[in-house]
């Protein structure tokens, strides 16, 4: 990735693992450029509905980003 885009300074990525359809697990994971960094497993028991996940995950990290 960074051969194709050289700019790129940190990638973020979510791991969703569905246990059955109403408890999943997740985990994030970051790359800065030298160092791989991911949480331990979060436990989701109650899911409703999945959709828009991937945008509140985006929306969290944009939120944290802008608050350091």
């Amino acid at each position: 990735m960074v051969a194709t885009f050289p700019s790129i300074e940190k990638v973020f990525d979510k791991i969703r693992t569905s246990l059955n359809s109403s408890w999943h697990k997740i985990r994030a994971r970051m790359w800065n450029g030298t160092e791989f960094r991911e949480t331990e497993d979060l436990d989701i028991t109650h899911v409703v509905d999945r959709i828009g996940t991937g945008d509140a995950f985006a929306a969290g990290l944009i939120y944290g980003a802008a608050t350091i």
